[in-house]
């Protein structure tokens, strides 16, 4: 495959056609993908078609992932879909510090587990473990395509609680301003 990640390691297969390799240190993720890269003496790794990084329970995957070997950033785009804490994010493209999980997403969707709420996002950016910040978004607590009810924000904060703040918004009943 040609492909030799910094430190001189190479990814092992998994059987199913990916490169796997650990990566990360002491909280150690496994980064698999149809092709990783990297070169010796690099900063970072780029892992291409199907990519995901994995550590428990908790998965990044997109299209395409960039991982930072330094500072744990890691770059994602392409389908994006991220399964943290219970939480799911879904999105075109973000970036997060694997260490705090901290970041942002564009164009996307946020379903809070903990406390069923779903945003649908132009641009959010997380904080610790389940706290949010979004622009131009859909926030409801309804499941399914055409909520009951909704509100539309130009923006808003979102904690584990569910609890949420919403500035320029309007009520929808089903998907109508009220």
């Amino acid at each position: 495959m040609g492909v030799t990640p910094p430190g001189g390691a190479t990814p092992g297969g998994n059987g199913t056609g990916q490169n796997v390799m650990p990566v990360g240190g002491q909280e150690q993720w496994n980064l698999a993908a149809d092709r990783i890269i990297g070169q010796h003496g690099s900063e970072y790794l780029e892992a291409v078609g199907g990519a995901t990084l994995v550590r428990g329970l908790n998965s990044l995957k997109a299209d395409f992932i960039r991982y930072y070997q330094a500072s744990r950033w890691v770059v994602m785009r392409g389908n994006v879909r991220v399964l943290w804490e219970g939480d799911v994010l879904e999105a075109e493209e973000a970036e997060f510090d694997l260490t705090t999980m901290q970041g942002w997403l564009k164009r996307g969707k946020i379903f809070v587990s903990k406390s069923n709420v779903h945003v649908e996002t132009a641009f959010a950016r997380k904080y610790g473990a389940s706290t949010y910040r979004f622009q131009d978004a859909k926030f409801t607590a309804c499941d399914g395509e055409t909520p009951a009810w909704s509100f539309t924000a130009e923006e808003g904060d979102l904690n584990t609680e569910g609890r949420t703040q919403l500035w320029g918004s309007r009520f929808n009943v089903l998907d109508q301003p009220v």
